[in-house]
């Protein structure tokens, strides 16, 4: 499990592993899929996408499914606010690292 709570934090894509990330409900965040992994090298395992969920067991392929969205390699996307918990998962060889950066102004989830 990592935590985001603070105004920035990364999370690497562990394969086949699926992540699970805390963050903090009162804040929108911006999620971006570097396309490279913490070497910061450019290469196929860090381009794959990462399947993003607010529920367990997402599947990691791109199969259509209720609440899974596929970031792919260079996109950004926002979460939140209101989210406490999100799930995050690859494909066996992926290995890219995801930029977490917390929306500056505090929100209010209805």
């Amino acid at each position: 499990m990592a935590d985001v709570t603070k105004f920035f934090g990364t999370v690497q894509l562990t394969g086949a592993t699926e992540i699970v990330v805390t963050l903090d409900p009162t804040y929108a965040y911006t999620v971006q899929h570097t396309g490279k992994d913490e070497a910061s090298v450019d290469d196929g395992p860090s381009l794959l996408p990462a399947f993003l969920s607010f529920a367990s067991g997402v599947t990691a392929t791109g199969v259509t499914e209720d609440d899974k969205y596929a970031l792919t390699d260079n996109n950004i996307v926002t979460i939140g606010p209101g989210i406490t918990t999100l799930y995050i998962d690859s494909v066996a060889t992926a290995d890219a690292v995801l930029s977490f950066s917390r929306q500056g102004i505090l929100t209010r989830a209805f």
